[in-house]
């Protein structure tokens, strides 16, 4: 199933990454949508982050640090990409969902949509990625004095978006000869006052599955819209594997 899923996203021109937000945006927007159980009048549009490694821009063995190998170093080298997914598509996605009657027909027509997102989710990434580092808001940290009042003042601020993305990619588990080796890995985020609402965090193992983990901070919101954003993203993820729309 997930090489189908991978092949489509492929000829959709965009990436797992990209495909892990448009899920999101079709289940929220029509979950909030008005007359809804969750009717959430300002959600209108909808605003997501990804987690963007930036070890492919940091020189290795540098004269500053001669010790540091950017690729196998265990550390936290990352900066963040902004999606915007506009009120027009939002309005879409509901308009053409409204009337239909099961969920199986409801993906069917709604399949372009996803896939649109996605693709607009990959450009944002590519875009950042052709820019580097160019204006990215960490060059900023050095001026903080300190991060204990930023972090403090943070929390009087509204969250980020909506949701967030941090895609790990594939590991690679298996190993020469016998012994034990990895067939599945679980990848999960702890959840912030100052972070997206939603989590959602993905790691395949070569050859094997992929894992996709949807956390929420308890208490913020009704756990049903947490609990239907991951049944409707695993139901997603079949119906494409399956074949989606032939």
């Amino acid at each position: 199933m997930l090489k189908k899923v991978l092949s489509k996203c492929r000829a959709h021109s965009t990436t797992i990454t990209g495909l892990l937000h448009a899920l999101p945006l079709v289940s929220l927007a029509l979950q909030l949508d008005e007359g809804k159980k969750h009717h959430k009048q300002e959600a209108k549009s909808m605003f997501a982050i990804s987690a963007l490694d930036t070890r492919r821009f940091i020189p290795t063995n540098s004269e500053a640090y001669p010790w540091h190998v950017p690729s196998t170093t265990m550390d936290n080298q990352m900066t963040l990409v902004s999606h915007m997914f506009g009120e027009n598509l939002v309005a879409e996605i509901r308009s053409k969902a409204k009337g239909i009657p099961t969920q199986s027909h409801a993906m069917t027509q709604l399949e372009n949509f996803v896939w649109a997102a996605a693709v607009q989710a990959r450009e944002d990434i590519q875009n950042k990625l052709d820019k580097g580092m160019e204006n990215d808001p960490s060059g900023l940290m050095n001026f903080v004095k300190d991060w204990r009042v930023q972090k403090k003042q943070q929390l009087k601020k509204p969250r980020v978006g909506a949701w967030g993305v941090s895609n790990l990619g594939t590991l690679d588990g298996a190993i020469e000869g016998s012994g034990w080796k990895i067939e599945r890995a679980v990848f999960q985020l702890s959840c912030e006052l100052t972070s997206p609402v939603f989590h959602i965090s993905s790691i395949s193992v070569k050859g094997k599955e992929m894992c996709v983990d949807v956390s929420w901070q308890q208490g913020i919101i009704d756990a049903e819209i947490g609990d239907t954003l991951a049944s409707d993203m695993e139901a997603w993820i079949r119906f494409l594997g399956a074949g989606g729309e032939e």
